[in-house]
């Protein structure tokens, strides 16, 4: 409610990012919308922030601002990096000139998404593939650490193409008195339909900004093989949505299996099946309410920009979903009570398969070395009777669960289940 300082503005062709600082002396980045397209990239950024930080990743706090012209001040020692690339002091007039290219509302606001800057020692971007050396506990290379690989799938879903290193941040910081390195995703303006400046372009999320090989495909077709995203876009009329604050966001053509961010990352071509299967259980925790209340927090001012929005990502999660839990052995929720072993079958719990028709194959064999062979079974049901006779004898046993379907050739990858006296004591899904 009280004017604010900026300390520093940065001009990138025609976009304009400030810091400032408010009467609490917290600091916050605003980033803005492209001219024609107000909404589009700062509802995709506070609503993408909202996604990634119930998924479980850092984010720094995202929230839609609005204010008036005269709510804003230049500091004393304000600089700003213009188009030239030199640094040069901040006046009232550059100031003015930078405000009058922004978009404003129909009352004479300026709208931002407001990123509230992180507090603590900045250790530079975060690595998707080596481990940081100097973190002592930072044992395993990242791109072998599921929740990097699985960032893929998650920005597949948010349709977040500029997925990338310079926008993954390490923060040193003291919680409790002890340093804690906090590794955090940030920059989400390129998510839904939004892409820096512009609506996201229809190749993005089909192809790497260098991607030899669709290059190569092309060359081979003598330049007449039309493109999944070209094939798209002709289908759609070679038009962007008509509502300027959606940008450019479609299923047509969604594969969640070749989706891909600008950059060629390792780690996210490495995705396993059990990979795809882990993130694909948490894509499909979140209700139909739940994303419409993460896309609510973007603040579109048109009910139907927003309601187009939701109904998408509830699309591609389904989507996603379906494929990935055909990929595994989609058992999980297992539970050992009154002598048995019950699980739930998410394909059929989401509807993605039938429960009639479907078979459960369970191999018991013993955890040690030899792997003794105990009992075989099938079953329809979603629980499985442990004969005490299984464990006499045998420190643990593995029960190892393989789905079929009526309509699917063969058996699923499996899921194995470690058991002992005490009950549960491990999961591995087959990668």
């Amino acid at each position: 409610s009280r004017p604010f300082t900026v300390l520093a503005a940065e001009q990138s062709g025609m976009n304009y990012g400030f810091l400032v600082e408010d009467a609490k002396k917290n600091q916050y980045l605003l980033m803005f919308d492209p001219q024609g397209h107000l909404e589009m990239n700062t509802g995709a950024e506070v609503a993408a922030s909202r996604f990634y930080y119930a998924i479980g990743y850092n984010v720094p706090q995202y929230e839609v601002i609005s204010f008036k012209p005269e709510q804003i001040k230049v500091g004393a020692n304000a600089i700003t990096c213009d188009n030239t690339g030199f640094v040069k002091k901040l006046t009232q007039k550059i100031m003015g000139e930078y405000l009058v290219t922004l978009p404003q509302t129909s009352n004479g606001f300026y709208r931002a998404s407001a990123s509230k800057v992180l507090r603590g020692k900045e250790l530079g971007n975060f690595s998707f593939g080596s481990r940081r050396k100097k973190d002592s506990r930072d044992l395993i290379n990242h791109r072998d650490r599921r929740e990097i690989r699985g960032l893929g799938v998650f920005s597949a879903w948010l349709n977040n193409s500029d997925l990338r290193e310079s926008n993954a941040l390490d923060m040193k910081t003291i919680e409790n008195g002890q340093a804690v390195l906090k590794h955090y995703l940030t920059n989400f303006t390129n998510s839904l339909g939004a892409s820096t400046g512009e609506e996201k372009p229809p190749m993005f999320g089909f192809e790497y900004v260098i991607d030899y090989g669709e290059a190569f495909k092309s060359f081979l077709a003598l330049g007449f093989r039309e493109k999944p995203w070209q094939k798209q876009w002709r289908e759609e009329g070679e038009k962007q949505h008509s509502l300027t604050a959606v940008g450019y966001f479609s299923n047509k053509h969604f594969d969640p299996a070749k989706y891909k961010v600008q950059l060629p990352y390792e780690a996210f071509r490495m995705v396993t099946n059990a990979d795809g299967f882990w993130a694909a259980k948490i894509i499909m925790n979140f209700s139909d309410e739940d994303i419409r209340a993460m896309v609510k927090a973007g603040q579109y001012s048109d009910p139907e920009a927003s309601s187009y929005i939701a109904k998408t990502l509830i699309e591609r999660r389904d989507m996603i979903g379906k494929y990935w839990f055909s990929k595994a052995c989609p058992l999980d929720q297992f539970i050992v009570a009154g002598g048995k072993l019950s699980f739930k079958d998410l394909a059929v719990e989401h509807g993605f398969a039938p429960k009639e028709g479907t078979l459960y194959h369970v191999e018991v064999v013993s955890a040690d070395e030899k792997s003794k062979k105990i009992a075989n079974l099938i079953t329809p049901e979603s629980s499985i009777n442990i004969q005490p006779t299984w464990i006499s004898g045998n420190d643990k046993i593995k029960l190892i669960l393989r789905v079929q379907r009526s309509s699917v050739k063969g058996l699923s990858p499996a899921v194995t289940v470690l058991l002992n006296a005490s009950g549960l004591q491990g999961i591995r899904h087959e990668d």
